[in-house]
């Protein structure tokens, strides 16, 4: 069994979160019915660091959480997962 340290989480948890802060995919709903299509796909994510193996997840259009889905207040989110 792998332990890991407080710190060594710390550290991890950070640099997966610059990861995903360093690119985040920003979109809105265009598709001509106005459902946004997201796609549930395998990913790869190095949890525990840059140099670390990287870990299996599931993710929505090739990421991991996925992309942000902006609207405006009151706007209908229409999203179809495929």
């Amino acid at each position: 069994m792998t332990t890991i340290s407080r710190r060594g989480f710390l550290a991890a948890s950070a640099a997966f979160s610059a990861g995903l802060l360093a690119a985040p995919t920003l979109t809105r709903a265009a598709a001509p019915d106005s459902f946004r299509t997201l796609r549930a796909e395998p990913v790869s994510a190095p949890l525990l660091g840059p140099e670390q193996p990287t870990a299996g997840l599931w993710g929505f259009d090739g990421g991991a959480p996925g992309p942000i889905l902006r609207h405006r207040v009151g706007e209908t989110l229409r999203v179809r997962l495929d």
